[in-house]
């Protein structure tokens, strides 16, 4: 009996493990989607010059984390989508969305090629924090899973 216990904590460590560690990847994802967004802006503004809700609300994106946060911060200007954000990240990504669509073309080039090298670190951090702790967790997880089933068995 011990040991079905046993394996059934382990198993419960290890998906805690996991369930702990897809922050990173969500993060890593919501950059990614900041980061193409940006880029799409980019030649949106230099190029076809559409409005800025028509390319909103073509984006395909849109029903991950960081369309909702686009969603929540122009429509409600409230941001409490996207729990794993640390709260100047959300600060930083409002004002970029309020300051779209407020300036002249050549202005909005230069602010969103400005912007695009501060999201790209943003990138890259979470990234490098995806690679260092999501499996991290994981391994810990499973750890104190088989510390547990040693001590029952």
């Amino acid at each position: 009996m011990n040991i079905y216990i046993g394996l059934l904590l382990l198993i419960i460590c290890t998906f805690s493990g996991y369930r702990l560690s897809v922050k990173y990847s969500d993060r890593r994802i919501f950059f990614t989607d900041f980061y193409s967004f940006n880029e799409k802006m980019i030649n949106e503004v230099s190029f076809s010059q559409n409005s800025l809700l028509s390319l909103i609300e073509n984006e395909s994106k849109l029903n991950r984390d960081f369309g909702k946060l686009i969603f929540e911060i122009i429509n409600t200007k409230e941001k409490n989508c996207v729990k794993y954000l640390k709260d100047e990240e959300i600060e930083m990504i409002s004002g970029y969305i309020n300051k779209l669509g407020k300036s002249d073309r050549e202005s909005q080039i230069t602010y969103l090629s400005s912007e695009k090298k501060i999201i790209d670190e943003m990138r890259v951090a979470a990234i490098n924090e995806e690679k260092k702790y999501a499996k991290l967790y994981v391994k810990l997880g499973f750890l104190f899973g088989l510390i547990v089933f040693v001590v029952l068995i």
